[in-house]
């Protein structure tokens, strides 16, 4: 497993430019997948674009990738999905809300998807679509290791003051 500093398509190299191949044109198909990429998004981290002053948004979390075509495995703290797809996770993670600091509150929320290639007729020569690979839910960290413990005794009755 290769442990990258951000995760995205092209990091992993997955290569959406096979749906452009005479190959692929023959083989009829609509997409190809190209690549699987799951894991919990606990936060979003913010970046300005140097050349447009855009600020742009990634997904931060635990992540791992596999690149279909060679099956490498990758793992990452800072995601970029595709355009369209990125977004919907952004908008899972994101509340809206701020703690008593000010700093904002996200939700954790557990996601799997298989990315898919498509020809389309842009500059590029392909678009992307995932596929849901599990239902995306909100996580609670710890709900796995609470279930291991015993359970907590009911407390005592307090007795009762007197005066």
């Amino acid at each position: 497993m290769k442990i990258l500093t951000k995760m995205s398509i092209a990091t992993i190299g997955a290569n959406p430019s096979v749906v452009k191949t005479e190959e692929f044109v023959k083989s009829g198909a609509s997409s190809h997948p190209i690549a699987r990429i799951y894991g919990i998004a606990t936060g979003l981290v913010f970046k300005v674009d140097p050349k447009t002053g855009d600020v742009q948004t990634a997904v931060s979390g635990n992540f791992e990738a596999a690149n279909l075509a060679t099956g490498e495995v990758f793992r990452a703290g800072v995601l970029w999905l595709p355009s369209g797809i990125q977004e919907l996770l952004i908008n899972a993670v994101d509340t809206g809300a701020v703690d008593a600091n000010g700093k904002p509150v996200y939700n954790d929320v557990k996601f799997g998807f298989q990315i898919n290639a498509h020809p389309a007729k842009n500059p590029i020569g392909y678009s992307y679509s995932a596929e849901q690979l599990i239902d995306a839910t909100q996580n609670d960290p710890l709900a796995d290791l609470r279930a291991e413990l015993p359970a907590l005794e009911a407390p005592a009755t307090a007795p009762a003051k007197t005066k």
